[in-house]
C-alpha cells in the first residue's frame, strides 16, 4: 500500500515521486481559464516544439539563466519528455510547477504540447512574470511557517488551490516554491504535501499511472524533515541527489507496492523465490506485477546513477525503462512455467570494490513462445543499506549462465 508518513490517506497507489523545489524564483498569474492550444503555442514561442536538450542548452546561456544547474534541468525536462512520450507524444505532459522564475520558459517550451500550470504566492512576482510570457498561473496562499514546521507535521493540512485545477492530475510536479530560507516564510511543507496527496488521488482514480515530483534545496534542515515525514515509506525509492550551486536536487520514486515487498526477514533463496513466483504469473493480480516485483526487489534501480542490474551500466531511472529491458533481456523469466533453485545460496565476502554478495542460481523453464525454453540464471543479491528497506537482501544483478 502506497503511503506517506504522517499522511492519513492510504492507497494502493502507483506513484513515482521525484521531488524538486528550486531556490527563490519569480512567479506568474493566469485568469483561471483552461489553456487553449493558442496559449500553449504562445508559451512555447509560437513555433514547433524543440528537443528538450536544446531548450535547456539555450536557457543556460541567457543573461538571466535558471538557478537550477544544467544537469538538474535536464533531469526534470527528461521526466516531462518521458511522460509526454508515455501519453503518445501528441498531447504532451501535464506539468504542475510551484513557483515561476527564469526557468519558466524552459518548462513551457519543454512541454509545448501539454498543459503547464504555475502556482505562486507573491502577487508582485506574478505580475512581473505575466508581462513577459503568456502562462497559465494562479495566485495561492500558505498558512505554514518554516520556523515552526512541527505545527504542520503534527497534523498536515491540504492547501487550497484554484477551482480550475482542483480535480486536475499531473504527470510531473516541480515544487519550486514557496520561499523557505528563514523563519516567517511559508516553506515547502504544504506544497510538497499537496503534490504527494494529489499524486495519490489521481493514481487511486486510475487517471495517471505514475507521477514524478522534484524537490530542490533538499540540503536544508526543513527540507530534510519534509523528506523524513512525507517521503519515507516502504514503497518509496530514493532516486539519489544532484548537487547545484543554488541547492541540492533530491529525488524519490514510488510505484504501486508489489504484493510481497522486500524485507530483512527473507534470506537470499527466499528473496529469489518471491521474485520468480511473481514472474510466473506476470499479469496477476494486475498487469506487469511480476516485472514490477523484480523492480521493487532491485537494490539500485530507479536512481540517478546507472544500474548494473542487467550486467552492464544502464539508466533504469523510470520503471518503463526497466520494464522494456527486462522483457527484452530476460524473456524466459516472464510468465515462466517452472523453476528449480540449484544448491544453496553462496555468500561472497566484501572486497575493496563491492559489499558482501549472496549468489543464488536457478534453472527456469520459460513460457510459451520463448526462443530458449530452458535457461539458467544467477541472482546476485546485496543488502539495502539505507531507507525503509534497510537490511533487506535485494537483487543487484541477474546474469544468464552460459549453457555447457
Amino acid at each position: 500500500m502506497a503511503r506517506v508518513v504522517a499522511n492519513p490517506w492510504r492507497t494502493r497507489a502507483a506513484v513515482v515521486l521525484v521531488l524538486a523545489a528550486a531556490a527563490l524564483a519569480l512567479h506568474s498569474l493566469r485568469d483561471g481559464s483552461t489553456p487553449t492550444e493558442a496559449r500553449l503555442e504562445a508559451a512555447a514561442g509560437n513555433g514547433p516544439c524543440r528537443p528538450y536538450r536544446k531548450v535547456v542548452e539555450k536557457a543556460i546561456v541567457q543573461p538571466n539563466p535558471p538557478q537550477l544547474r544544467k544537469d538538474q534541468l535536464l533531469r526534470i525536462a527528461g521526466s516531462v519528455h518521458a511522460a509526454s512520450e508515455a501519453r503518445g507524444g501528441d498531447s504532451g505532459a501535464r506539468l504542475l510547477v510551484f513557483g515561476v522564475g527564469f526557468d519558466s520558459g524552459v518548462w513551457a517550451a519543454v512541454n509545448c504540447k501539454g498543459r503547464t500550470v504555475f502556482l505562486e504566492h507573491n502577487a508582485i512576482w506574478l505580475g512581473k512574470a505575466t508581462k513577459k510570457r503568456d502562462l497559465e498561473a494562479y495566485l495561492v496562499s500558505y498558512r505554514g511557517d518554516v520556523g515552526k514546521p512541527e505545527e504542520f507535521f503534527a497534523k498536515p493540512w491540504l492547501m487550497e488551490v484554484p477551482a480550475a485545477i482542483e480535480d486536475a492530475c499531473w504527470d510531473v510536479i516541480l515544487v519550486d516554491a514557496p520561499t523557505g530560507y528563514k523563519a516567517g516564510l511559508p516553506g515547502r511543507m504544504e506544497s510538497t504535501f499537496y503534490a504527494v496527496s494529489t499524486a495519490r488521488r489521481c493514481i487511486e482514480a486510475n487517471e495517471v499511472e505514475e507521477v514524478t515530483i522534484y524537490l530542490h534545496d533538499a540540503q536544508r534542515p526543513v527540507e530534510k524533515q519534509i523528506i523524513a515525514e512525507l517521503l519515507t515509506a516502504d514503497d518509496i525509492k530514493p532516486l539519489g541527489e544532484l548537487p547545484g550551486k543554488h541547492g541540492l536536487l533530491s529525488g524519490f520514486k514510488n510505484v504501486e507496492s508489489c504484493q510481497v515487498p522486500p524485507s530483512p526477514q527473507f534470506n537470499a533463496e527466499q528473496a529469489v523465490r518471491v521474485q520468480l513466483d511473481a514472474l510466473a504469473a506476470n499479469n496477476q493480480p494486475w498487469p506487469q506485477h511480476g516485472i514490477q516485483t523484480a523492480y521493487e526487489w532491485a537494490v539500485d534501480v530507479g536512481g540517478l546513477d546507472p544500474s548494473l542490474y542487467f550486467g552492464f551500466p544502464k539508466d533504469l531511472y523510470h520503471f518503463d525503462h526497466f520494464l522494456g529491458m527486462f522483457a527484452n533481456k530476460l524473456p524466459e523469466l516472464v510468465n515462466l512455467q517452472s523453476y528449480d533453485i540449484l544448491g544453496n545460496a553462496q555468500e561472497l565476502p566484501a572486497t575493496d570494490d563491492s559489499p558482501p554478495t549472496w549468489v543464488v542460481r536457478a534453472r527456469v523453464v520459460g513460457g510459451a513462445g520463448v526462443a530458449q525454453p530452458s535457461a539458467e540464471f544467477e541472482f546476485q543479491l546485496r543488502r539495502k543499506t539505507v531507507g525503509a528497506r534497510k537490511g533487506a537482501l535485494m537483487t543487484h544483478m541477474i546474469r544468464r549462465v552460459a549453457q555447457q
